[in-house]
């Protein structure tokens, strides 16, 4: 009886995140208010508990799973060849703004920053990403960014001083 309640659980939890992390990155602007006050209550009163822990990486990452469908394509070819156009910049710094505590958008929009030569932005960015991402996997990946952008930032300084 428990497997079958907890089958029902999580259906209906991937469902309320769907709604949570509509395709495409945006829904409409009617339930924006109701989406943000979902994923609040998600990544903050309920973040800790038991209920939320097996859908915590789907919450923190949610542009990793296809089922969502949240980033459009040219989202995932910037991320797969580390170029991007203004736009996809400015979707992954609205994503962020919308979905704070979102780990994986953080680390995404950092890597592209980074790539984009935005380096003090990036480095802002990804600090954030190790200070209030949901999971700790994505804590982790910004930290590794930070240092990979503080390393190459130091080899550049040291070279261009030699």
């Amino acid at each position: 009886m428990s497997g079958i309640v907890e089958q029902t659980y999580q259906d209906r939890s991937l469902e309320v995140l769907k709604f949570v992390f509509p395709k495409g990155g945006f829904g409409d602007d009617q339930s924006e208010m109701e989406r943000r006050a979902i994923y609040d209550r998600l990544t903050q009163e309920c973040g800790d508990s038991r209920i939320i822990r097996h859908a915590r990486k789907l919450i923190d990452a949610p542009g990793h799973y296809d089922l969502f469908e949240f980033y459009p394509p040219s989202i995932h070819q910037a991320l797969q060849t580390g170029r991007s156009s203004p736009e996809d910049l400015q979707m992954l710094e609205r994503l962020h703004a919308l979905y704070p505590a979102s780990g994986g958008i953080t680390l995404h929009y950092a890597l592209l920053l980074a790539h984009a030569g935005k380096i003090p932005e990036a480095k802002k960015v990804a600090a954030r990403g190790v200070a209030t991402g949901f999971d700790e996997f994505s804590r982790s990946e910004c930290k590794k960014l930070l240092d990979q952008i503080g390393e190459a930032d130091n080899k550049a300084a040291v070279a261009g001083g030699a």
